[in-house]
């Protein structure tokens, strides 16, 4: 494994170190701080993932993360995908 991969391995939390070696960190925080200062009212697993050019699995990780931290807020939920509402 290059060093490159292996250092963001370590930088991210367990759930996303398999899943998505692009995004690191750092990035994951970026998404953070993005996501809080965003105009939209909601956010989907789906614009996460055209946004910051990520799987759609690993945005729905993402989202499942700002979840648990309070950041947004479920509304909407179906078989196939979820809808979050931006807490303020």
């Amino acid at each position: 494994m290059s060093k490159k991969r292996e250092k963001a391995e370590k930088a991210l939390p367990p759930e996303l170190a398999l899943t998505s070696p692009d995004l690191t960190g750092e990035s994951l925080a970026k998404v953070e701080k993005e996501i809080v200062r965003a105009e939209d009212p909601y956010v989907t697993p789906s614009t996460i993932a055209q946004k910051y050019g990520v799987e759609v699995n690993t945005a729905k990780k993402i989202l499942r993360l700002l979840e648990e931290k309070g950041l947004v807020k479920p509304v909407s939920r179906t078989r196939r995908t979820r809808v979050y509402v931006i807490v303020k």
